[in-house]
């Protein structure tokens, strides 16, 4: 049996301020610059992931 845990320290690395961030700017804008638009047809892909198996 593996046991995995999470501990605070395990986060340090991305909890730190980063200078080149803008903390001016709220979280949902700062989301929205870095969004990618994705047009999939889900039901297209499930059927061509099907059809692999």
């Amino acid at each position: 049996m593996i046991h995995i845990s999470l501990t605070t320290d395990g986060f340090q690395e991305f909890t730190r301020s980063d200078p080149t961030d803008n903390e001016d700017l709220g979280l949902g804008d700062a989301l929205a610059a870095v969004a990618v638009d994705v047009d999939v047809d889900a039901v297209a892909e499930v059927r061509d992931a099907r059809e692999q198996i």
